[in-house]
Parts: C-alpha cells; structure tokens; sequence
C-alpha cells in the first residue's frame, strides 16, 4: 500500500481511529467538557479535515447543533461521513477540497471549529493562514479546538518521528505489516508537526487572546490544544 492509498482508501487510518491508538476518544471527551463549560448555545460547527466524522459523532449527538460543515479532500472518507450524519437529526453539509481553501470560501460565524490531526500536514505559514481564517469565521466568544501532533519544545522532526514510530510499532496492534509500513512511511514523509509555543505564536498573530494547552497523551506526541 502506497502512502498516498492511506486516505483515498481509508481503511488504515479507521483502524487507527478504532483502535484509538492515537487517544481520539480521550480527546473529544475532554473536548465536549470544554465546550460545556464555555457555551451555552446552539452550536455551529466547522470541522477542517473531518474525515468520516467518527470522532466527533458523540459531540453532535450530545449538544444542540445548529449548523455541521465538514471539510476534507478525501471523497471517500466524505462518503462515509455523509453514511453517518445522515443518521443524526442536524443540518450539515460536507466539502470537498482543501481546507484553506474551504474556509476562505466562507463567510459565516461559527461557535466551534475543531482541526483534529489535520494541521499537522501544512507547512507552517498554511498553518497560520488556517488559524487566521478560523479567527474570521469564529464569533468573538467561539472557540477553536487543535488535537494534533506536536514537537516537544526544542525537538526536531528526526527525533519526533523516532518517538512516533516506536510507539506505532508497540501499540498499533490492528495493523497489517504493509498498512504500518506505509502509515510509518507517509508520517516520515509528510508529517510537519510543530511546538505548542509555535501553535501560541499563529494564535496570537490570528486575534486569538489565549492559546493553551488543555490535555497530552501519556506519549507526548498527542495534544489539545484550545484557542480563544
């Protein structure tokens, strides 16, 4: 499997999601307590590099949502998205595209935007492009929710990607040899993940007053992160 198969085929990473080898659970758990906490209202949502919805299904089923819009280029994992909300009681639509682009296409406001393990795939000044485009479309109480990959301050993409892979290899137990493999080689390839002090600097310079740290995986490869 080539790692460009990785996502027009899907199969490996809804592995990863299933597994929760990545601690998407955890995350959206701590997540939808935050959310509780802060708003009080009928949620819009933007979700940038959705995927097929499964980690957020439990968010949409537990608050009162307004609006869902979906972003990612996968169609297929678009296909399956569409498969699951259909079943929900909510208003959503799901595009197709970049997420840059997407976003700059829109003009509504939103109370919630979500990017889970999809900014780690831009270079950094897409990265702050991104931040800068969620800021616009957010309303001024809105918040923006970041579980991603992240560097350990003062740590390069070699050692980062030697922590990644041993613990892929521990723990990724669903994985054939061939689907790890190629998940290994797309990570080396085009992961580009950067420091909570770096996600601070975008945050800041997108209009946002706090950019913190909210929960890390026992690993310290994995992080909420909530922008406001």
């Amino acid at each position: 499997m080539s790692t460009s198969q990785i996502f027009d085929d899907w199969s490996t990473y809804e592995k990863v999601v299933a597994g929760d080898y990545m601690h998407h659970c955890d995350f959206f758990d701590v997540l939808m307590d935050e959310i509780a906490a802060r708003l009080s209202r009928p949620l819009a949502i933007i979700d940038i590099g959705c995927g097929d919805a499964r980690p957020i299904l439990p968010l949409l089923e537990r608050f009162e949502i307004k609006r869902y819009v979906g972003i990612d280029q996968s169609q297929v994992a678009l296909d399956r998205a569409h498969k699951a909300l259909i079943r929900l009681s909510i208003s959503y639509e799901l595009q197709s595209g970049s997420m840059l682009g997407g976003l700059r296409n829109m003009a509504a406001e939103f109370d919630l935007a979500i990017a889970s393990y999809s900014l780690h795939h831009l270079e950094s000044c897409d990265k702050q492009a991104t931040i800068t485009e969620c800021r616009r479309l957010l309303r001024p109480d809105a918040l923006l929710a970041v579980i991603d990959v992240f560097l350990e301050e003062g740590e390069s993409r070699p050692a980062y990607f030697e922590r990644w892979q041993k613990n892929a290899r521990e723990t990724f137990a669903s994985l054939k040899q061939g689907e790890l493999e190629a998940l290994l080689e797309h990570v080396h390839d085009c992961d580009i993940p950067e420091t909570v002090s770096s996600y601070r600097e975008f945050g800041i310079a997108a209009g946002f007053a706090t950019v913190e740290p909210i929960r890390e995986d026992r690993e310290r490869l994995n992080k909420l992160v909530m922008f406001c």
